[in-house]
């Protein structure tokens, strides 16, 4: 009895600093409000060594991704190829998550970051409606954002047609996977719970006021894949369900075409602008797609029209630096999915975890949201989802058809 008392203990102990981490990364992910970011990734390490077992041979993710970027570095050096010393060592410091997946499987990621996750949207929500309703405080929030990194991003832009005002979260990604988790446990009525619904119904409504295409449309297509998965198979539902898919699948169609050409839409000209200086670099030196030009190296882009270090094509970023090593920092990000789809392929949450996920994975290739805090949060919780599977230490499975 004693024995089981301490290891609640323990567990607790361990989730209160992982839950520490994990508020740093959803509200401070540049680490300029609170600064702890580094504190509590330390602490929850060496608590993790002192008292939980282990699997070592996870961390071969850490080394791979800490290997390939000194490789790509040293190659670099060795063709007097000039890197950002401190771009070079935030990435190092952006997969140092990873050395905690041998230890994911003690944790659900998924439910300890639902609260981090919801309180920020709260906040950043909160200020949204001050500024609307006061408009006198919008120069103290901008200011306060300004000298935290950006840490929020405020801006009035054209949206089809319409100038809105918009403040957007640099972790707002990174919510998608609590959403979807959220909004599938809302539809199920064994699973309801205030909770739930709460976190659904406050991240939708952050959502709607983010202002950026992806962060706007994805919760949308969540929802409306996870319901259509749910839904299908229920008697005369077919009826109904199939026709309103397509109909609402070809106005969702729609409505992505319209936002992406928009003519105001300048942030579409500077994203293509970027691709072509891409081609031109990997033309004129074919080496940097095979080797790469090294993390922290700079080129000449049209869209900035200047030498930048790094611009919003994550995955571009990803060839530019490391060359075809780039292949192995995506399948570490890819892996989760295969997992999850062999172990939870009957487990009703998976779709979410997946649905979410993969959204996570195509907006992080139109924005540097890959290797960064953000980034390793979504993927340390689709981790913690696909070991909890493997090791049927989830929740028990929930009939897939809401009642």
């Amino acid at each position: 009895m004693a024995a089981v008392r301490n290891m609640e203990w323990r567990q607790t102990l361990g989730n209160a600093l992982f839950l520490a981490l994990l508020v740093c990364i959803a509200a401070d992910p540049t680490n300029s409000i609170f600064g702890l970011k580094d504190v509590c990734f330390v602490a929850l390490v060496g608590y993790n060594m002192v008292f939980f077992r282990a699997e070592w041979h996870r961390l071969v993710y850490f080394a791979a991704a800490v290997a390939i970027i000194t490789v790509a570095a040293l190659v670099a050096v060795a063709r007097d190829i000039a890197l950002d010393g401190d771009y070079l060592l935030s990435l190092y410091k952006a997969v140092a998550p990873l050395f905690i997946v041998p230890w994911l499987h003690h944790y659900d990621v998924v439910r300890l970051s639902r609260w981090p996750v919801v309180a920020t949207a709260l906040v950043v929500s909160a200020c949204f409606w001050v500024i609307f309703f006061v408009p006198s405080t919008e120069a103290a929030i901008y200011l306060f954002s300004k000298s935290h990194g950006d840490t929020i991003m405020m801006s009035r832009r054209a949206l089809l047609g319409q100038q809105i005002f918009a403040m957007y979260h640099r972790s707002t990604a990174c919510f998608f996977v609590v959403f979807a988790y959220a909004f599938q446990q809302s539809l199920n009525a064994r699973s309801r719970t205030w909770q739930s619904v709460f976190a659904a119904v406050v991240l939708a409504l952050y959502f709607a006021t983010s202002g950026t295409r992806m962060s706007m449309l994805s919760p949308v297509a969540m929802a409306g894949a996870i319901a259509f998965f749910l839904f299908r198979n229920r008697r005369y539902y077919n009826y109904v369900i199939y026709p309103t898919a397509i109909v609402a699948g070809l106005a969702f169609v729609a409505l992505v075409v319209v936002m992406a050409s928009e003519s105001g839409e300048a942030s579409i000209v500077v994203k293509f602008a970027h691709v072509r200086s891409y081609a031109d670099l990997f033309n004129t030196d074919p080496l940097h797609l095979l080797f790469g030009q090294g993390p922290g190296a700079r080129f000449f882009t049209a869209g900035f029209h200047r030498m930048a270090t790094v611009t919003e094509w994550a995955y571009l970023e990803l060839f530019r630096y490391f060359g075809l090593m780039a292949l192995v920092i995506i399948a570490i990000f890819v892996y989760p999915l295969f997992a999850i789809v062999r172990h939870g392929r009957h487990y009703p949450y998976s779709l979410a975890v997946v649905v979410a996920y993969l959204l996570y994975l195509i907006t992080a290739g139109t924005n540097p949201l890959l290797l960064s805090s953000t980034g390793m949060l979504s993927l340390m919780m689709t981790y913690s989802f696909a070991y909890n599977l493997r090791n049927n230490t989830s929740n028990p499975p929930l009939p897939c058809s809401p009642n």
